[in-house]
């Protein structure tokens, strides 16, 4: 229990902090995926001297790589998120599109000696790897600090945000940070429901509410959306994952403006 935390990375470093016995015993180390968490885990634990110098940055780098939330209030956040952008576009550069291809293929790139360490250290000597997407999520979070709405509701444990447009889910779910549902709506009658992946692990943090499988509601709303479209009208569909997903979305689409979890282009200023 001395060592928990909301992510892997959390909990190394809190064993490394704290000396943990364990730590004298291990000679290897491996997960069992390949993200920006799963990475800076074990990294810290191939790299501990180092990782203790950095534990802000890593950590703040961890939460939103797997939680999305980004909070640049926080110390560490900015860097983190250079990190986490970094580590993306390096992902994407090499191998398409992330999670297409190989795990056991990302590891040497990402561990190739001494890497990861240089844009620890200093992450502007390398703004130009990282830059597109960091700036695309700074743009984003004005947006929403200038133009979105956004609601709590404690009690089921949802977050409900207006927002002009789609927006990267870093910026987005930096608002939200502290509820495990979001609803977003984009003015357009384009509707997102998602339940966040802190619903798929074991939070230390903060209790969290259970999952809902959603497909009943979904067809409820799509024979709602056939009885009352207007005639001649564009027809809504409502579009559902499993809960199992780990981060399941409800999505009310328009079959000329389909909203995807890949980002669109960016929005030209």
């Amino acid at each position: 229990d001395k060592i928990r935390g909301d992510t892997s990375t959390d909990i190394v470093l809190n064993a490394l902090e704290s000396s943990h016995p364990f730590l004298k015993s291990i000679s290897q180390v491996t997960v069992n995926h390949f993200d920006v968490d799963a990475f800076t885990s074990v990294w810290a634990l191939m790299y501990p001297e180092h990782a203790l110098r950095h534990t802000r940055e890593l950590r703040e780098c961890a939460h939103i790589g797997d939680f999305r939330e980004l909070d640049l209030s926080r110390p560490g956040a900015d860097t983190g998120l250079k990190l986490c952008c970094w580590l993306n576009t390096t992902e994407r550069k090499h191998f398409a599109r992330p999670f297409e291809s190989s795990d056991d293929e990302k590891w040497p790139v990402f561990l190739e000696s001494g890497r990861f360490l240089s844009v620890l250290t200093d992450p502007e000597a390398f703004r130009s790897e990282w830059q597109e997407e960091y700036r695309r999520v700074r743009d984003d979070a004005d947006l929403i600090a200038a133009s979105a709405s956004v609601r709590r509701y404690a009690d089921i444990d949802l977050c409900a945000v207006e927002c002009p447009r789609p927006v990267h889910y870093y910026a987005l779910f930096g608002v939200t940070r502290g509820c495990d549902v979001v609803v977003t709506s984009y003015g357009d009658g384009r509707v997102e429901v998602e339940q966040k992946y802190t619903q798929f692990v074991d939070l230390s943090s903060r209790p969290t509410f259970p999952r809902v499988e959603l497909g009943g509601l979904a067809e409820v709303l799509n024979t709602l959306e056939a009885r009352l479209a207007p005639a001649g009208a564009e027809q809504a569909v409502w579009l559902c994952e499993r809960a199992v997903d780990t981060g399941p979305l409800l999505r009310r689409d328009l079959p000329s403006r389909r909203l995807s979890k890949v980002l669109p282009d960016p929005v030209s200023k």
